[in-house]
Order: C-alpha cells, then structure tokens, then sequence
C-alpha cells in the first residue's frame, strides 16, 4: 500500500530540490495506524524497509532529535544487537539505519 500524506507546510527552492518546513508531525499517530505500511513519507523525513531492516532518512540537513517510542511487545525480535549506522552520500543527504533488540 502507499500512502500520501498531506501536511501543513511552507516550501522554498533549494538548488533542484524543494525544500518545505510543515508544522509538527504526530509521528506517533502514524505508527499507530495499524493499515500503514511502510515506505512513511513526509516533507521532513521517510521510513522504508530494506530486508530486515528499517531505514530512516532526513533528506535535508539539519540538526534534530529523533526519538521513537513503542510502546507494545513485539514478539518477532530475534537478534540481540543494536548499532546506528551513518552514511553520508553528499553533504545534502544522510541515511540513517539502526536495528534494535529487545534485551532477553
């Protein structure tokens, strides 16, 4: 399933890019939708999964916390490793991955 969603937003150009500041994301709304699947695409930042992984990316830089509460079990968890990983493609744009384990 894709999802558009459609937010409040102010947007300028950015070189070949649009660049848009939308006013604030209940990111939590959005995780518990339970008919949402993944990619999760806003102005701001995306989700997609690769393989087992989930992959957040903030397209434009800046400097911001991301914090992401789940606030259920999830049983399917199987490795108990946790790492972030940065790649930085350009100064324009940075991937993010991260993989979490619920302790045993």
């Amino acid at each position: 399933m894709n999802c558009t969603l459609h937010d409040n937003c102010r947007c300028s150009a950015a070189e070949i890019k649009v660049h848009c500041e939308c006013t604030h994301d209940d990111i939590a709304s959005s995780f518990s939708k339970l008919n949402l699947k993944l990619p999760l695409r806003t102005p701001a930042w995306e989700m997609k999964k690769r393989g087992e992984d989930i992959i957040a990316k903030i397209p434009h830089p800046v400097s911001a916390d991301f914090m992401i509460e789940f606030n259920t079990t999830f049983t399917a968890i199987t490795r108990a490793e946790t790492y972030v990983q940065r790649q930085l493609r350009s100064s324009k744009d940075a991937t993010v991955a991260r993989k979490e384990q619920k302790p045993e």
